[in-house]
């Protein structure tokens, strides 16, 4: 057989391969023709129009409450598989604020809850609590599908496992009866849960301050399972580069969370509350340890149907509305979101869409963090070339890729991926 028989044998099979995974595995869904500019930024309709829309991918996101009902992507979720890990405060002046609340030690789990669900109370939250409505914002940032408001995520045919970890369970360092810390048992509970099925776990959370080291063998104990199970751990950077009140935190490589080498850390892209995903946004941390970037200004994604606006919770140690903070409106199942909180979950529904295209073209092989990190050094788009100062300037490493403190390797590509 000539060369050129054999080339053109091997185009015409991948022509195939292509038709027929678009053909037998498409969602269902008609691919979107409009939606928001930052889907463009990360090439998200190449792949749909591929037939890839995360349907071979299931996403665990880990948060406060995801809205396991909402319209835009509740029959995506898997009820059987979302999980709680309840709200466990011992603290007495938990105990004033909320005399309910269940408590357990670390042996005893009696009192977590083993659902996923939304909490529609309005009390007034301590410190920096954001009244469950985040984890609404980021599950749509991944996986949203409403053609009346044309909000999409990345991943819209995927299937998503919400798993709750109570946001002050993570800033607070309240134990339990046996002495066990909130913060490591519920965080711990989360990381390692079912990653013998979860593809790719989402975590826009993250302990603001620098040099976070309470915890950090708990911690990594839940990323070597994760890691054993090929489950994929997404990070947001952290919002701290101009906050004032977190000077340590603006380099992420000093976090526990984005620093391990088996996370992936994501940085935002976005310029003044606008569409243009091609410079760094001006809250996104840098660090060493900043693998890719994505959009993550005014993201459209899907809020609390029951969201009220006039709920008061501290914010950067000043009492102002949530809705001040995070624009929603009241009674509007629609919003935008702003922050690594946004971009992550961007990224995340990018990447199960490459984890999609690789289970249909290789069934049964892994699809690792370290293989997925290989993929991303070598199609992420690089930006802002231009760049000169030491935080966001390009330069390259050992191994001949550009890399910058700011970007990573560039603003993730699901083209590029696929």
């Amino acid at each position: 057989m000539s060369t050129l028989n054999k080339v053109y044998r091997v185009c015409l099979f991948g022509a195939l391969l292509l038709l027929f995974s678009a053909g037998l595995f498409a969602d269902d869904r008609a691919v979107p023709t409009t939606y928001s500019s930052f889907l463009d930024a990360v090439n998200a309709p190449y792949a749909w129009n591929l037939g890839f829309t995360g349907q071979k991918t299931i996403v665990g996101i880990i948060d406060d409450s995801a809205d396991i009902n909402h319209p835009f992507f509740g029959s995506n979720i898997d009820t059987s598989l979302a999980f709680n890990t309840g709200v466990i405060y011992n603290d007495e002046s938990y105990k004033q604020i909320y005399p309910d609340l269940p408590t357990q030690s670390a042996n005893d789990t009696s009192a977590v809850w083993d659902r996923a669900v939304v909490r529609k109370d309005e009390t007034l939250q301590p410190y920096n609590d954001n009244g469950d409505f985040h984890g609404t914002g980021v599950t749509g940032c991944i996986a949203s599908y409403d053609t009346a408001t044309d909000t999409y995520g990345p991943a819209y045919g995927a299937t998503l496992v919400p798993i709750r970890v109570d946001f002050p369970c993570q800033d607070f360092d309240v134990n339990m009866p046996d002495g066990t810390s909130v913060s490591k048992f519920t965080t711990l509970q989360a990381i390692k849960y079912r990653n013998d099925v979860i593809d790719v776990k989402n975590n826009s959370y993250g302990a603001a301050a620098g040099y976070v080291g309470t915890g950090s063998e708990v911690f990594k104990a839940g990323i070597a399972d994760a890691r054993a199970n090929n489950t994929i751990m997404m990070y947001s950077s952290g919002n701290e580069r101009d906050d004032r009140f977190f000077p340590n935190a603006k380099d992420c490589s000093k976090k526990i969370y984005t620093g391990h080498p088996y996370t992936i850390a994501v940085a935002a892209t976005g310029r003044d509350e606008t569409a243009d995903y091609t410079a760094i946004a001006p809250f996104s941390d840098y660090g060493s340890c900043v693998f890719i970037c994505a959009p993550g200004v005014d993201i459209q994604t899907s809020d609390r149907d029951d969201y009220q606006t006039g709920n008061i919770f501290l914010y950067e140690k000043e009492l102002v509305s949530t809705s001040e903070v995070q624009g929603v409106s009241p009674g509007n199942i629609c919003s935008t979101f702003t922050g690594t909180s946004a971009s992550c979950p961007v990224a995340t529904g990018v990447v199960a869409l490459a984890i999609d295209a690789y289970k249909t073209t290789y069934p049964g092989q892994v699809c690792d963090t370290r293989f997925i990190k290989q993929l991303l050094t070598r199609t992420s788009t690089k930006l802002d070339l231009e760049a000169t100062d030491q935080y966001t300037a390009w330069t390259t490493n050992a191994a001949g890729f550009s890399f910058s403190p700011s970007y990573g390797f560039g603003q993730i590509n699901a083209k590029g991926l696929i």
